[in-house]
């Protein structure tokens, strides 16, 4: 478990620039966790939640006489029950009593680290928890393209054979390092350099038997690993496979379960590709719910595609200048906040894999929550003291943040995604 530096001598009280903040060199968003809507689970049981689909309506329709024959067989809806259990996360949190002391009150700190280590623990949790909502349901963080031994205790994996590069990575996390087949556990490592530029992961050990093509996991999973995992995320629901499991309903008897995509096969990103998505939704389901207004329907795309659909329109723009005096020029849209695709609004995310764009209507996406994230505590206790050797005190106070979850798409025929896209050319991604 990594600690703060002995004395947080960065934080002390010395001639030093603060007075707007100390620059966080990281990201911690969670685009897509904050959208999802939560409801409770029961924690002391940790029964299955359940959640009943139509998916056939069915009867019969013929066209008969009405003259004394018989009116045709009957049938009438059916109902599947879709389930799902809350599973649970945690995350260790540690920090020197030597930089508790150093930083403690106005006089000795320009930051109190305990504050300061508690607020930014649960930013990077449940930025953890964001990252892992955009797989598949494995675990599976990113795939190891190449590898080289950096040092005698060192290895550096190339991330550039999934749509996630090194996006799912932060510095100090724990991980584990899985065959392609997920069948075997080589060997475990902390994050210790992310380059996201070469594309490159930095780790503390030399993984045994390592091969490219072999897959990083979360640490805590064990055992072979398949899709029911770990956390359900845009990848487990919204997937075209017609065969497995979607919470416990079988894909390939229950076509009704299976997302429907488009593949772009390795090309760029057109308005085809957009409206072929959508009217997937629109064949699915019809045009009533279509056009509701409360279907939250987004387009979910990494910033690599959002930048391929920004450049469709500037290519087809024209500007006018006004004669009558000099003007600000900006040539390009409001990426952030402005694009929308055939008016459905644009999130985007930089931990979404770069070659899809998912169509998700939200308003069907939730989270059964059996407990919030916060604090373990063991009565009101929220700090412990760590032992070395198990019987003598040590001079680090460390906590753990915790979370029980699981995610849910109560329709997949709502959403569609479009897969296998090029990433723009000469680009960063």
């Amino acid at each position: 478990m990594a600690t703060v530096e002995a004395n947080a001598q960065p934080l002390e009280r010395e001639l030093i620039i603060y007075e707007k903040g100390i620059p966080e060199l990281l990201e911690v968003d969670t685009p897509l966790l904050s959208m999802m809507e939560k409801e409770e689970a029961d924690p002391a049981s940790n029964r299955a939640t359940r959640i009943p689909l139509l998916t056939a309506i069915q009867g019969t329709f013929q066209q008969v006489s009405m003259d004394g024959v018989a009116l045709g067989n009957t049938s009438g809806p059916v109902w599947n029950v879709a389930t799902l259990t809350p599973i649970y996360f945690t995350g260790g949190y540690s920090y020197t009593l030597l930089a508790k002391y150093a930083t403690t009150g106005a006089q000795r700190g320009v930051k109190d680290v305990t504050g300061e280590v508690m607020r930014l623990s649960i930013e990077q949790f449940r930025a953890a928890q964001d990252m892992l909502l955009n797989t598949a349901g494995n675990g599976v963080l990113g795939t190891i393209t190449s590898f080289a031994t950096t040092t005698i205790t060192n290895d550096t994996y190339t991330f550039t054979t999934d749509g996630f590069n090194e996006e799912l990575f932060y510095i100090g996390m724990p991980i584990q390092v899985y065959n392609a087949a997920l069948t075997t556990n080589r060997g475990t490592a902390n994050v210790l350099v992310i380059n996201r530029v070469a594309h490159t992961v930095q780790v503390d050990a030399t993984v045994a038997g390592l091969t490219n093509g072999d897959l990083v996991v979360i640490n805590g999973l064990s055992g072979t690993l398949t899709i029911q995992s770990s956390l359900f995320g845009v990848q487990y629901h919204q997937s075209d496979a017609t065969s497995g499991l979607w919470l416990n309903i079988n894909r390939a008897t229950v076509g009704n379960v299976v997302t429907p995509s488009v593949n772009a096969a390795s090309s760029a990103l057109t308005t085809a590709f957009v409206r072929a998505a959508l009217n997937r939704i629109r064949m699915n389901l019809g045009d009533n719910f279509f056009n509701a207004e409360d279907t939250k329907l987004i387009a979910y795309a990494h910033p690599a595609q959002a930048d391929a659909y920004e450049a469709l329109a500037i290519t087809q723009s024209v500007i006018y200048k006004d004669p009558t005096g000099n003007q600000n020029v900006d040539l390009m849209f409001n990426n952030q906040r402005g694009l929308s695709m055939s008016n459905v609004p644009v999130k985007q995310s930089i931990h979404q894999d770069r070659t899809r764009v998912d169509f998700m209507c939200m308003n069907y996406w939730g989270r059964i929550v059996a407990t919030d994230t916060g604090f373990v505590k063991f009565g009101d206790q929220i700090l412990w003291p760590q032992y070395s050797g198990g019987t003598q005190l040590v001079g680090t106070e460390m906590f753990y943040l915790k979370a029980g979850l699981q995610i849910y798409n109560r329709n997949p025929l709502s959403g569609s995604y479009i897969k296998a896209l090029a990433r723009p050319a000469g680009s960063i991604y």
